[in-house]
Formats: structure tokens, C-alpha cells, sequence
């Protein structure tokens, strides 16, 4: 099973590589999308309803 690398463990190169990556991604108006699209699905604590955008 493969788990995700927390951020603040990364090495000095794979840091690097995440921040070109999402510069990269950015650039290309990819990540506004995901932005939405977050926006779209997140949901607060306090709501009494399922939470897609982090569960599933």
C-alpha cells in the first residue's frame, strides 16, 4: 500500500520538483481548475452533510 510523503519531509530535490510541478500546473490554468472544483465540493466541519471532496 502506498502512503503519501507528508511536505515537510520531503528531501530539498523532491521539494523542488513539487514546486516546479505546481508552478508548472499553474501556469497552465490546471490548478484553478482543481481550485474550483474544490471550492464546488468542500465542506465545512460544522455541516451536517457527506464531505466528497476529502472522503472519498
Amino acid at each position: 500500500m502506498y502512503t503519501r510523503k507528508n511536505q515537510r519531509d520531503l528531501t530539498r530535490t523532491e521539494k523542488r520538483r513539487l514546486v516546479d510541478a505546481i508552478l508548472k500546473i499553474k501556469r497552465s490554468g490546471r490548478y484553478d481548475d482543481f481550485v474550483v472544483m474544490h471550492r464546488e465540493y468542500y465542506v465545512m466541519d460544522t455541516e451536517n452533510r457527506s464531505r466528497p471532496a476529502h472522503m472519498t
